[in-house]
């Protein structure tokens, strides 16, 4: 077998980098958006690479004033219910598929009992549209600055920037699994020398250069937000963390391969070494024989 430390080293960051990658492509938490409605709703808009999610949460209530449900000494609900009610919905770019889950007491929120509901909006998020209404029932509260800078955004994700970072996550996706396979058989199953390795090697720092390129696509496509709070969100840290892990898996794999050539100095070492004393002590035994002979001869 061909395994080593730096070999170990290797199979494990690849694989650790490997599932981030995943989640960062799959979670729509790449940037982040918050909003403050006229009406003093709270609206955290949260931007992926395939859609976004908008959650909305209602004004903050005084709880001495406002009717209460309860039962016993647990508070069950504050009427009306759509006081309380907090939305997180879901939508996709490219289809017209939103998942939507509210909570309505606090009761369903403790106990993670919201309701989940699938239904299709009028059309993708790449409508013009349906992008401004998903920001919340009425757009009519929400400043239109940051109406701009939300269709902006969106207008990159739908068009070339967004395409192409589409494009490069799916690319690194298929390069993550594939080098994660060719450095596992590579180190585990070969021998230290095996070319499976050195290959899984260098597609590690091919799937690190396609995430960096990602990272700064999405820089890119998140660029138009001026006017609204935003920031860098899991996703995408999770994406440059995955980046380190791979670039360490290369320099791992590079390293195991380094042993196989200073095994083979050695054996070429002693291989000489050994060669040189045969060819010594063959010499001397000739030289041994033609004195016999000489004797003999006298």
């Amino acid at each position: 077998m061909g395994c080593s430390r730096p070999g170990a080293v290797a199979i494990v960051s690849v694989f650790l980098a490997g599932a981030l990658a995943m989640i960062s492509l799959v979670l729509p938490y790449w940037s982040k958006m918050e909003i403050v409605t006229a009406a003093g709703e709270k609206i955290e808009v949260a931007l992926g690479l395939w859609g976004a999610c908008t959650s909305v949460h209602p004004p903050a209530l005084d709880t001495l004033t406002a009717p209460v449900i309860a039962n016993g000494s647990e508070v069950i609900a504050i009427e009306p219910e759509s006081a309380l009610s907090d939305s997180f919905t879901c939508g996709s770019f490219y289809d017209d598929e939103r998942v939507r889950i509210s909570c309505t007491s606090f009761r369903e929120l403790a106990n993670g009992q919201c309701k989940r509901r699938e239904f299709r909006g009028p059309a993708s998020l790449c409508d013009v549209a349906t992008t401004a209404s998903f920001l919340g029932d009425s757009t009519a509260v929400v400043p239109d600055a940051t109406v701009s800078d939300w269709l902006s955004v969106v207008d990159n994700a739908c068009h070339g920037i967004g395409h192409t970072a589409v494009a490069l996550a799916v690319l690194s996706a298929i390069s993550a699994s594939l080098c994660g396979l060719l450095l596992f058989v590579g180190i585990t199953c070969g021998a230290i020398e095996s070319r499976l390795g050195r290959v899984g090697g260098y597609c590690a720092f091919a799937t690190a250069t396609l995430q960096l390129a990602l990272a700064v696509l999405w820089t890119a496509e998140a660029h138009p937000i001026r006017y609204t709070e935003h920031a860098f969100a899991t996703s995408f840290y999770l994406n440059a963390v995955s980046i380190l892990l791979h670039a360490a898996a290369f320099v791992a794999a590079q390293r195991h391969q380094s042993l196989e050539k200073e095994a083979l100095a050695a054996m070429d070492l002693d291989g000489g070494i050994h060669a040189d004393g045969a060819a010594t002590e063959d010499k001397e035994k000739a030289m041994g024989s033609s004195k016999a002979t000489e004797l003999v001869a006298v």
